[in-house]
């Protein structure tokens, strides 16, 4: 990989940082010689291993199994197991940059992100991984108690799910707050997934009788997290902002150019490798007056995202796309468990015919 590669010229130009998201061993390792500076998952990303390196999963898998009756622990083992490789590939960053990149992300059981001593709890369990081992959190209550208990602890975190500005806002204040009371200042992120933003407003969209264009909803993810962007730059938030969620290219390069991180699959990265277009700043580009007055008038849920003021923090849980994002984890999770209980019964099969056969 080239010195002078995409990524390599936007880490010399800008203080946008390039991080990798649910990548494989392979992809990584890929990410890492292009510029990744750090990288993350989420509780999809076991589901997705299963499919791209399955029999890495099920050498896991049956290493937990015969360990543990129980699948969700065994799940929570595969995860560890998966992120404990990248936490290795990424630590020379974090000991070269002296902890400032190389922190590599996990996330707790999504089924009990309401619950803040269980998000605590696997915080505690996670960070025995490694030192660059950044924990993330729900942006809601449960959360953000979390986050304030990890604060004090130094604990690195990551608020996630987050889909609108006064979440962004929430976390910016309760990290502010925890930083004060405490004596230690472990970094923390806060989420603005642009790219999982724009899907839902096209099916919101579609719901309403295709009342918006495609090439107009391309505007909305990234227009909402430069709202967030500019609030945290006015007030001198220490939280930094991780954009998130990429679905296409631009979901990185229209918010390039701030003091911000973007995580991003492989496949999308490849894509803007293999353009190599230059490094242009377009942190501060202003949306199409036209593209966000259809926005506004017409989606509701671009409102209640890009405007401060516009959701109550209980309705922060239940806000259309956390909601929709929230359930993919869910599912992730449903798919690691059916693979754990399907194997362990293909092992129980394989032990009973041989057991059965050395009894003939």
């Amino acid at each position: 990989m080239p010195n002078d590669g995409y990524f390599r010229r936007l880490s010399q130009q800008t203080r946008t940082e390039f991080w990798i998201n649910n990548p494989t061993l392979a992809e990584a390792e890929a990410a890492l010689a292009a510029g990744a500076l750090c990288a993350t998952t989420n509780p999809t990303y076991p589901a997705r291993l299963l499919k791209e390196e399955p029999e890495y999963c099920t050498q896991v898998i049956d290493s937990g199994i015969a360990e543990c009756d129980d699948d969700g622990q065994v799940a929570d083992f595969l995860y560890q197991k998966a992120v404990a490789r990248l936490q290795a590939l990424f630590y020379p960053i974090y000991t070269r940059t002296e902890g400032r990149h190389g922190y590599v992300a996990i996330q707790g059981d999504p089924r009990v992100n309401t619950d803040a001593a269980a998000i605590l709890a696997s915080a505690v369990r996670y960070r025995q991984l490694g030192e660059n081992i950044i924990i993330k959190v729900p942006a809601w209550p449960a959360g953000a108690t979390a986050l304030d208990e990890l604060v004090e602890m130094e604990v690195p975190t990551i608020a996630t799910l987050g889909f609108s500005v006064d979440q962004a806002v929430y976390v910016a204040e309760v990290y502010r707050r925890a930083l004060t009371r405490s004596k230690t200042r472990p970094v923390c992120y806060v989420t603005f997934i642009a790219g999982v933003l724009d899907t839902h407003l096209s099916e919101q969209s579609a719901r309403l009788g295709n009342v918006v264009p495609p090439d107009v909803i391309k505007h909305a993810g990234c227009s909402a997290s430069r709202v967030a962007y500019r609030i945290y730059k006015s007030r001198g938030y220490e939280a930094v902002l991780l954009g998130g969620g990429a679905r296409g290219p631009h979901h990185f390069t229209e918010l390039v150019g701030g003091d911000l991180a973007i995580t991003i699959g492989w496949n999308l990265a490849r894509q803007i490798i293999e353009a190599d277009g230059p490094v242009v700043s377009r942190i501060d580009a202003e949306t199409p007056p036209e593209a966000l007055s259809v926005l506004e008038n017409h989606l509701p849920d671009f409102r209640k995202s890009s405007t401060e003021h516009s959701l109550a923090l209980q309705e922060f849980q239940n806000f259309g796309p956390v909601a929709a994002f929230q359930a993919t984890f869910l599912a992730g999770m449903e798919t690691v468990l059916r693979a754990i209980a399907a194997r362990r019964k293909t092992r129980c099969q394989i032990h009973r015919g041989a057991v059965g056969h050395a009894n003939i």
